[in-house]
């Protein structure tokens, strides 16, 4: 290859390269001004294109609470909402719900507090005296074991209708 004459500009100056795009060169001739503007203003739109259109699907607020045999649960918990069948537009979104040792609960599907997106919703709890552990005691539940599953649960399926106004759901669970 052979070098241009000192003071002349090499052949491929005349067309901005790809890399010019990119990152800034220590030659003036590498990159036009040009291409640093409409690089910079692609980056803007680019940065600035999540932040439009609707952020996340319509949810409807659930909230409730658990009792364990009539009574407050004796520790914390947690609700799992499995989606059996979407609301027609909707997609499927699990939600989840954790009580505390009142057994107040508030659904989350995106964002704490949020709910559930319209459809059909089969339910499971969990509420460990000892949580399940590798290396740890044998797990040992507060309730019965069929609450862990969403098929064997026994609840009630769930109806988030589209445009619904916030439901109160309460939960009375068994310890046997």
């Amino acid at each position: 290859m052979t070098r241009p004459s000192p003071g002349t500009v090499p052949i491929f100056a005349a067309r901005p390269t790809p890399w010019c795009l990119f990152a800034p060169s220590p030659r003036k001739w590498d990159c036009p001004p040009r291409a640093a503007g409409v690089f910079g203003l692609a980056l803007g739109l680019l940065l600035a294109a999540p932040g439009c259109g609707p952020s996340r699907p319509e949810t409807v607020r659930v909230s409730g609470v658990v009792t364990i045999d009539g009574k407050a649960p004796a520790g914390p918990g947690l609700l799992y909402f499995h989606p059996i069948e979407a609301a027609k537009g909707f997609p499927t979104r699990p939600g989840n719900g954790a009580f505390d040792t009142t057994g107040h609960y508030t659904v989350k599907s995106f964002v704490e507090g949020d709910g559930l997106m319209p459809g059909r919703y089969q339910v499971s709890v969990e509420c460990w005296e000892s949580p399940p552990d590798m290396a740890g005691p044998p797990a040992k539940s507060r309730i019965a074991a069929r609450y862990q599953s969403a098929v064997s649960s026994g609840l009630e399926e769930v109806l988030i209708e589209p445009g619904s106004s916030p439901r109160e759901i309460n939960f009375e669970l068994s310890s046997r």
